[in-house]
Formats: structure tokens, C-alpha cells, sequence
């Protein structure tokens, strides 16, 4: 049976989204694109698509993008669309191009994603003077950055990244020549490892520095989360304070009550459970609507502001909350949690990826997640 579309071309019977299920899976499953797809059925983001989902499946599809010498890549777990980029000699923008990627920062293990024949040089080749760093589990942008004296947006452009808040663990990074000596040779630096029980204000008072200085010497996003084990540089000197361009979070007063209020009906107008998200918010920020990581993520359920953009745009279909007040924060930190929710197989995956972004969740979780995931669950028990 074939059913009429606007324009009047054919369509194949619906398809309902399994869980797990990918645009690129179901394109694949019935002969047509991505792109295709999408245009089909009205959707902005080809990442992301709702388990239970009704979509039409064009007729024939028309043919998927075959450029010469091109071929077809699945998607493992943990890989970036950089890193296939990198390894297939092409780059981010083809790709996403190339497979009708909105997001390139956002690919699902499993997908089956096209590579564009020919591509041009891949970004690994160096220029002279310059390096490379794997990612190291727990590794921001902003601290490789700060270990070889470059800046993180140098960084970003000379490995294309689209997302300077997202890194994968595994991940080769090209470090460009010059960039000053890295911050470990500074005269009366030093480093800590963390013992089980410590915590950054702990270790910050002990050495006479700030919280915000560690945070920012070692690109720790989350100053309330440090790993047994993990060593921290120790800045010389205990740098003053700065809120540089960090953005302002409300400086509406707001309870403690009302906050938990927020929360249980956000999490109800999502069919959410209350207590997860309680828990999750109260991990992220102890429910304080003024807090502002180093990292830059914003309230109570730690927003960071590329991703309040593209849940305002995507999500929820180009609202303009403001990330700044409790009231929108919340509804923008519930709204991605659920979308996490959807798209990971399991609920500790989907914690994982809250945390730490969805890029760097693998088969398994890494130990810095899993702190994360079993605080979040231990704390669902206080409310």
C-alpha cells in the first residue's frame, strides 16, 4: 500500500521507532537516506527521533550520496564523527553533509554513516613544531589547553571541533606548534593526587589556592567531583578569583522549596520519576540556582550554554528559555535528561551522558562516570 504525500509523490507504509532505533537505521532498513527521511517527515535534527515515533518512508528514497571512491563506515561506541573524519581523510563538515548530520557533535554507535570518497587531507598531518595528546579518561578541552600553554580555541580550530565541551576519551588531538611550555614547568607548581574522601575545597585549602584556580588548572568541569586517584596541578601562587566571561547566573532569589517544586512538576509534565530527577539536580548543583561551574554550566541542573541553544532549538522546538532563570534552567536541564533518556539503552548510560555528554559514553561506563551515576542514584533515596 502506498500512501500520498504533500507533493504527491508515493510512500511506503510507516514505521514506528523502536527503541535504540537511529534515522541512518531506518533509512538503511528501507533502501532510503537520511536526508530523505527527514525531508519526509518534517524533522530538523536527523540525531535525534522519539522510541514510538510514527514516520513515513519515502518510496525508492532516491539513491544515497556515492561520490567515487566512496564508502560506508558503522558507528562503534565511543567514536566521534572527528575521529572517522580524521581516519577517512575527510572532514566533519563533509561528513555531516555528506550523511545529513544536524549535529556533528552527536552520533549513535550503530549507524551506518557514509564516507565521502576523496576528502582531502585529514587533520592528523602536522605542521612543524607541533604534537599530539590522547584523551585521557576525565580530560577537558580547557585542561590539555592549559598542559601545553596553547588555548583551547586554538585547539578547536586546528582539530575541527565543533563541540569545545565535548571530547572523547581515546581521541587523538593535534597540539599546534608554538603554545608557550606547558604549566608543569612553572616555577613552584606541583601536583596532588587525590586521595579517596578528598575534596577540591580540601585540597585547595591545603595548598592556600582557590577552588575556581584548581578547577580551571586542571579543566575540571564539575568542582563538586573529583576521582581517587585522579592528580591535580596545583597553580603557584593561588591565582585571585576572576569571573572572567563566565555568564551571570539569576539573581532571582529562589527557595529551596520552590526549586524542589520545580523540579518534581518538570519531572511530571515529562513522565519523568521525580525522585531521578531530584537526584540529579541535587548532584549537578545541591539545588542552587546561582551556581556557575568552571566549565561555564549554568543553575541548578548545570546547563551549559551550547546545549540551552540547542535545546531551545530542537527539543523544544525554538523556544527562547534563558538558562539563567531557575524556572527555564530546570525546564531545559529536564527536558535534555529525558531526550538522554530515549536515546541511551540504559538509564545509568543515560546518567553517564548527562554528565559527561553522550559522545563519551561507551560499552562501558569509565570510572569518573560511574562515581557520578552511583552518587545520582544514592541520593534518589532522599527523595
Amino acid at each position: 500500500m502506498l500512501w500520498a504525500g504533500q507533493s504527491g509523490a508515493a510512500y511506503a507504509a510507516p514505521h514506528v521507532v523502536q527503541k535504540g532505533e537511529t534515522l541512518s537505521d531506518v533509512a538503511l532498513r528501507y533502501g532510503t537516506t537520511t536526508s530523505a527521511l527527514a525531508r519526509a517527515n518534517g524533522i530538523s535534527n536527523p540525531n535525534f527521533v522519539l522510541a514510538g515515533s510514527t514516520l513515513t518512508i519515502p518510496s525508492g528514497g532516491g539513491s544515497a550520496p556515492t561520490s567515487t571512491g566512496g564508502s560506508s563506515h558503522t558507528v562503534q561506541a565511543g567514536e566521534t564523527l572527528w575521529d572517522l573524519a580524521r581516519r577517512f581523510g575527510t572532514t566533519v563538515d563533509a561528513l555531516a553533509s555528506a550523511n545529513g548530520i544536524a549535529n556533528p557533535n552527536l552520533v549513535v554507535a550503530g549507524t551506518t554513516i557514509t564516507i565521502s570518497g576523496g576528502g582531502g587531507a585529514g587533520s592528523g598531518s602536522t605542521s612543524s613544531g607541533s604534537t599530539s595528546h590522547t584523551v585521557r579518561s576525565g580530560e577537558t578541552l580547557s585542561g590539555i589547553a592549559a598542559r601545553y600553554g596553547v588555548s583551547a580555541s586554538s585547539l578547536v580550530r586546528a582539530n575541527g571541533i565543533a563541540n569545545p565541551n565535548l571530547v572523547v576519551a581515546g581521541t587523538t588531538i593535534t597540539i599546534s606548534g608554538g603554545g608557550g611550555a606547558q604549566p608543569g614547568s612553572s616555577s613552584g607548581s606541583t601536583s596532588h593526587t587525590v586521595r579517596a574522601g578528598e575534596t577540591l575545597s580540601g585540597i585547595a585549602a591545603r595548598y592556600g589556592v582557590s577552588v575556581s584556580s584548581l578547577a580551571r588548572a586542571n579543566g575540571l568541569s564539575n568542582p563538586n567531583l573529583v576521582v581517587s586517584g585522579t592528580s591535580l596541578s596545583i597553580p603557584s601562587g593561588g591565582a585571585t578569583v576572576t569571573t572572567g566571561g563566565a555568564p551571570a547566573p539569576t539573581t532571582t532569589q529562589v527557595s529551596s522549596s520552590e526549586i524542589g517544586y520545580l523540579l518534581e512538576q518538570e519531572a511530571l509534565s515529562n513522565g519523568m520519576s521525580t525522585s531521578l530527577v531530584k537526584a540529579v539536580a541535587y548532584q549537578e548543583s545541591g539545588w542552587q540556582p546561582h551556581v556557575v561551574s568552571s566549565a561555564g554550566a549554568i543553575g541548578v541542573m548545570q546547563v551549559m550554554p551550547d546545549t540551552a541553544d540547542w535545546v531551545n532549538q530542537v527539543l523544544l522546538g525554538g523556544t527562547s528559555l534563558d538558562v539563567r532563570n531557575a524556572h527555564d534552567n530546570i525546564k531545559m536541564g529536564v527536558s535534555y535528561l529525558r531526550y538522554l533518556l530515549s536515546i541511551m539503552p540504559t538509564q545509568e548510560k543515560a546518567l553517564a551522558a548527562y554528565y559527561s555528554g553522550p559522545g563519551n559514553v561507551g560499552s562501558s561506563l569509565h570510572n569518573y562516570q560511574r562515581v557520578y551515576v552511583d552518587a545520582v542514584l544514592a541520593h534518589t533515596s532522599r527523595f
